[in-house]
């Protein structure tokens, strides 16, 4: 039953992006916030990261207006490769001129129990950089760095 719920809520937020640290709007009509994030969102991904064929199906903000807090934008993209395109790109934006910019942040829409997986995977990393070596995540599995490029030269031969 639990896996059944996870498969729906997957496929549910399958083509779904969240981005953090996207400013607020300061209109006051939800109508008037939404047309705003959605033009702000479009330019990012348009202008700051060279993706033209983005179309946001749906865009709302997670959690409660609190002053000094900014939301979290999800957004769910027409195909699933536009979402990993934007996903892929985003490391772009660190070095944009622009602070704001800067701090923006994309990520896959994920459910409970990925974002409890991938935490446990980084601390599980962590844990090993800690006690030396060079190590990464790859494919649901902490490895060692040399691993993964041997793996990679097999692959030519």
């Amino acid at each position: 039953m639990e896996n059944l719920e996870e498969e729906r809520e997957r496929e549910k937020k399958r083509n779904n992006i969240i981005m953090f640290n996207v400013p607020e709007s300061r209109k006051t009509e939800i109508s008037e916030i939404t047309y705003e994030d959605r033009e702000r969102c479009e330019e990012i991904f348009q202008g700051k990261l060279g993706v033209k064929d983005v179309k946001i199906q749906r865009i709302f903000r997670i959690g409660r207006i609190t002053t000094g807090k900014v939301r979290p934008v999800i957004m769910e993209m027409n195909e699933v490769g536009i979402k990993w395109e934007l996903v892929k790109r985003s490391k772009k934006l660190k070095n944009d001129d622009d602070q704001v910019t800067q701090k923006i942040i994309i990520a896959p829409d994920l459910t409970k129990r990925e974002r409890e997986e991938n935490d446990r995977l980084r601390e599980e990393s962590r844990h090993k950089r800690q006690n030396g070596g060079q190590w990464i995540i790859r494919k649901g599995k902490v490895v060692r760095m040399h691993e993964v490029a041997e793996s990679r030269s097999d692959k030519s031969v």
